[in-house]
């Protein structure tokens, strides 16, 4: 299939009002906001996202989206104003769902919901389950003749996660995601096995890792330089790369917890 030429894909919701590629306002926010709590159904659209990328190189993160029309002149992939991949609606009495695949057009990887259904979230019709078969589509992937793939053309069932064709389809196209630096060899997912990391002179080191898959722990040891002064200074920042929520924790060297703090992603507007 089509694939986005940059792995690092950004997604938006697009605002109420905005016209759509059928010349209709989208009304997404209007309609899902009497099933749910914006930030509830938003965060199923992020499921869907997060689950593609699970099981592929792909990472999502969101931006803002201003409002202009479906398909308007731009830049196909790293356009300023909205995401690579926006989220709209409006009523249809055609289609449940549908999206583009990535092309030379803004218009590619956007995706559409039928705003006339009474979405639910967790039960017919669901709202993940939409969200995750379209999203195929955003990424490349047409309709699967394999049952029950989530992407066969009808969808009657509610889906937790993708199948083994949707995962071979995905990663035919895309290959599978790979251990970072850190992670290649042996690995760094205990304690005892934690990579060394030399800080700089002035006691700094900043790092660019890659959690693998959803369950990885990667452990990294530094020496405390003669100078320290007992105050450190951890952060991690995955907003601008991914959409999970990771977590670091600071352990002295006897494996203590000192302290933990997760990072907690929000929606763009």
């Amino acid at each position: 299939g089509s694939k986005w030429s940059n792995v690092n894909v950004t997604a938006s919701f697009i605002p109420d009002g905005t016209i759509t590629d059928g010349g209709l306002p989208s009304n997404l926010f209007a309609k899902l906001n009497t099933i749910a709590p914006t930030a509830t159904w938003q965060l199923q659209f992020a499921r869907a996202l997060q689950t593609w990328s699970k099981y592929s190189p792909l990472n999502f993160h969101f931006v803002s989206d201003n409002g202009a029309a479906s398909g308007t002149s731009g830049s196909a992939q790293g356009d300023s104003r909205f995401g690579d991949t926006r989220l709209g609606g409006y009523i249809s009495e055609l289609w449940s769902g549908y999206a583009y695949f990535p092309s030379s057009s803004t218009l590619g990887g956007d995706q559409f919901v039928n705003t006339s259904i009474a979405w639910h979230l967790g039960a017919n019709p669901d709202l993940y389950t939409i969200f995750l078969h379209e999203t195929g589509h955003t990424v490349g992937m047409d309709h699967s003749e394999i049952y029950p793939a989530v992407m066969r053309p009808s969808i009657s069932t509610v889906y937790t996660n993708l199948l083994a064709d949707d995962i071979a389809g995905i990663q035919s196209v895309y290959g599978t995601r790979q251990p970072d630096t850190y992670d290649n060899g042996g690995g760094n997912d205990t304690q005892a096995s934690a990579t060394n990391m030399n800080l700089s002179g002035s006691g700094a080191l900043t790092l660019n890792a890659d959690l693998t898959t959803v369950a990885d722990l990667d452990y990294y040891k530094v020496i405390s330089p003669s100078s320290f002064d007992g105050t450190v200074s951890v952060s991690v920042d995955a907003r601008t790369v991914s959409l999970l929520s990771p977590k670091v924790s600071l352990y002295d060297s006897t494996g203590v917890l000192l302290a933990s703090a997760t990072l907690v992603q929000h929606m763009a507007p």
